[in-house]
């Protein structure tokens, strides 16, 4: 069987440039003192223009859409898709998507939030279907995954908006 070939000019993942919906994490230091540190939320720049400019509007609005952020963009979608592609190896919607999906399970995980309003925050038009993707996401539905995964000291670790 032939391998995959991609035509990529760099590899930048989402996980390289997702910027964390927590305002806080707590850190405890050498001595045993625990406080909350605030979370870096500044843009981790990649040296592409374009996966920037893509990052910073997810970064600023829950659009889930390709012809949305190429629209506030004011490119072109299908060239955008293809810039995109040839710097991630995933078309623009996919890269959307992991970045929501990201969000999705840091929000479930991390926070007290109920599924409509992390629906809302990560773009879901509805809650039932962001029950779908997470479920097509990590296997789970969220409120399994949230049982599962959730410190039960999470509010004493984590701060969010």
């Amino acid at each position: 069987m032939k391998a995959k070939q991609t035509n990529k000019i760099g590899h930048i993942e989402v996980d390289d440039v997702y910027v964390t919906v927590l305002t806080g994490r707590l850190e405890t230091n050498e001595e045993g003192w625990q406080k909350i540190v605030p979370t870096d939320r500044s843009q981790r720049m990649t040296g592409s223009m374009i996966i920037n400019a893509v990052v910073k509007i997810l970064m600023e609005t829950s659009t889930r859409r390709a012809e949305q952020v190429a629209a506030l963009l004011e490119v072109d979608a299908l060239e955008l898709t293809h810039a995109v592609h040839l710097l991630t190896g995933l078309s623009l919607q996919e890269f959307i998507l992991g970045y929501r999906n990201r969000q999705a399970v840091e929000y479930v995980q991390c926070t007290s939030l109920s599924l409509d309003e992390i629906a809302s925050r990560c773009g879901f038009q509805s809650t039932n279907t962001f029950v779908k993707q997470f479920r097509i996401h990590t296997g789970m539905p969220p409120r399994q995954y949230r049982v599962i995964h959730q410190p039960e000291d999470f509010r004493q670790r984590y701060r969010w908006d």
